[in-house]
């Protein structure tokens, strides 16, 4: 009769193991947001070129979609960098929307019932109360911004009705 060791445990990667923790949630959170938002500030800065005055007859909103086309063409295939941006955007945002699920489950795990009393926000501040809210707005936004101008759907458009 032989013994056996018994089976070892598997160690997973460091990154993995991180963000497991509650700490590494909220700092995915942190990361994720900061991009999120730099691709926001990028975004509009770039689409305010739509005010500008046109040079040679051509609008300047359609240079900068042009140029958005082809980064860094002569090296890289044109589209190759929007689209690894685009991919790494939404990549930024899938893990921005788990790391909150997650952190919100293991909040409810930790505390199942409410508080007793009302509760003192001794130093959270209003912008922090109420980013839930903002997220989900800036959420709703994207989807009308991208329906109304990506996928050629037009939310609330009036109805003509012939």
């Amino acid at each position: 009769m032989t013994v056996s060791a018994p089976p070892t445990k598997r160690r997973i990667s460091w990154p993995a193991e991180f963000y497991r923790s509650a700490v590494g949630k909220k700092w995915v959170m942190a990361v994720t947001g900061i991009l999120l938002l730099g691709y926001l500030l990028a975004h509009l800065i770039g689409n305010l070129k739509m005010f500008l005055p046109p040079e040679a007859g051509v609008p300047e909103i359609n240079l900068y979609g042009e140029e958005l086309r082809k980064l860094l063409f002569p090296i890289l295939p044109r589209y190759l960098v929007l689209w690894v941006l685009r991919i790494g955007l939404l990549a930024a945002f899938l893990l921005h929307l788990h790391a909150a699920w997650a952190l919100t489950l293991m909040n409810k795990r930790a505390r199942p019932s409410g508080y007793q009393g009302p509760r003192e926000y001794l130093v959270a501040n209003y912008a922090s109360r109420t980013m839930r809210y903002s997220g989900v707005l800036v959420l709703l936004w994207l989807l009308w911004h991208l329906a109304d101008l990506t996928w050629g759907v037009q939310p609330f458009a009036p109805q003509t009705w012939e």
